[in-house]
């Protein structure tokens, strides 16, 4: 049965019908699903093609059926990737859409990938375009694809967006030298590069001015009649029985576990990963894809926030890794809590047992706004990430949304934390301010052992 539009739905068509490209960067829980279908209704579109992550094709099926537009129009509902391996069936002029909605927007951000190339294909193709996602930029170079997917004249080229709005750096990179089998080395000159530093302050209003004129953005927040009310706590715990192995990781880039095994890494990223995976009291041997448990400092901070939570009450737990998830769930059985496990290994969009368990990773088209509250027991690098998930437990009848982040104090877990509630790059991160951060403290060490 159809449903009526609300205010700021009605608002977000009008203001897209004039537009062959448009955008609705509106945040979840605000109805952008509704919102798209009804312009497609509205321009009388017979072929739509809609776009998304494989996870969102129930929810966009379900929504066909639920306006009533699966009988009056062909709508096909495709994951990115399978648009890209059938471009050609797709431009076939007898398939041909005449609309296409690219949801989760962000996706199609990295203009070189095969997913951003396919859609921009397909837009030029047809008469219609309309991208949604709730966020729609990292960084400004991220606009790019998507508004090109829009309305390829708006911004230009790549190269001409890249020189008229951003500011860049010529990067020369010392020679590449490889030891041959004879032990002497080879030398490989590398390319240098421009990297892009941010946008042109000169060039601040102009691209604003650019990027709203065809795109409407709407909150969560703006729309509700009573306003959330958001907690964020943080659960700070010490190291104990993992701390000797953080320590060994974080100096030496090597952990002994079980005896004389050891699970080494040289590249500062996986050296991150592995970090991480202590304070959560594991690691993982990728080797010999084995999980060595550590300690269990993390599992009784989340005890502790268990114990402080209103009974009965739905909750949600966020972890990173697949071992994190099952160990989670083991101790929420041992506490005679049912849980609902959400990740790339199921299929489930929503919860009805005492708690969901979910991958951060997997934190799209995911319905959680039974809960109000959510404890992030660890967390990836990505902004976008953390801010989907933020909404899922958000709606336009929540009240409160508490959020607990388990840190382990004075450990990549705060520096991680930091990231991705300001939006710092993770280059900055591990490069810059963690590895300063380490040389100082073995510098301390040095000093106090003299």
């Amino acid at each position: 049965m159809k449903s009526k539009l609300l205010p700021h739905q009605e608002l977000a068509v009008s203001k897209a019908m004039p537009h062959r490209g448009f955008a609705l960067f509106m945040e979840q829980r605000t109805g952008k699903t509704k919102t798209a279908l009804a312009i497609a209704e509205r321009r009388g579109v017979k072929r739509l093609l809609i776009l998304c992550p494989k996870i969102a094709i129930r929810v966009w099926k379900t929504e066909l059926r639920f306006e009533g537009l699966s009988t009056r129009m062909h709508a096909q509902v495709l994951t990115y990737e399978y648009a890209a391996n059938h471009i050609d069936e797709l431009l076939d002029p007898a398939r041909k859409p005449e609309m296409i909605i690219a949801d989760e927007s962000q996706r199609i951000k990295r203009r070189t990938s095969a997913r951003s190339k396919a859609a921009r294909e397909l837009a030029a193709a047809c008469r219609y375009t309309l991208a949604l996602t709730g966020t729609p930029m990292d960084k400004h170079q991220d606009v790019w694809a998507q508004f090109d997917f829009l309305n390829p004249r708006l911004f230009g080229t790549w190269e001409e967006f890249r020189n008229r709005f951003l500011q860049t750096q010529l990067v020369k990179l010392p020679p590449k030298r490889i030891q041959q089998q004879d032990g002497t080395f080879k030398v490989f000159a590398r390319k240098p590069f421009l990297k892009i530093l941010g946008l042109q302050k000169r060039r601040v209003d102009e691209f604003n001015r650019l990027f709203h004129s065809i795109a409407f953005r709407v909150t969560l927040e703006e729309v509700k009649e009573e306003k959330t009310a958001i907690r964020h706590i943080r659960v700070r715990f010490p190291l104990k029985e993992s701390l000797e192995a953080y320590q060994s990781m974080e100096n030496e880039m090597v952990t002994y576990v079980s005896g004389s095994s050891r699970v080494a890494t040289t590249i500062v990223i996986a050296q991150a990963t592995k970090l991480q995976q202590i304070t959560g009291g594991s690691i993982v041997d990728t080797a010999q894809r084995t999980v060595h448990q550590l300690g269990r400092e993390k599992e009784h901070a989340l005890l502790d926030v268990l114990d402080h939570m209103e009974y009965g009450q739905p909750f949600v737990v966020v972890a990173r890794y697949i071992h994190e998830i099952d160990a989670i769930q083991a101790l929420l059985a041992d506490l005679g809590l049912s849980s609902t496990e959400i990740s790339g290994r199921t299929s489930h969009t929503s919860f009805t047992t005492d708690a969901a368990v979910i991958q951060i990773q997997s934190g799209v088209a995911i319905d959680l706004k039974r809960a109000s509250t959510m404890v992030f027991y660890s967390m990836d690098f990505s902004s976008l990430n953390f801010e989907q998930m933020l909404f899922r437990i958000r709606s336009m009848v929540s009240d409160v949304a508490r959020y607990y982040y388990l840190l382990a104090e004075g450990t990549i877990d705060e520096h991680i934390f930091r990231s991705v509630r300001t939006k710092q790059s993770l280059a900055k991160l591990l490069y810059d301010k963690f590895r300063e951060e380490r040389k100082n403290g073995r510098e301390k060490a040095y000093q106090a052992h003299r």
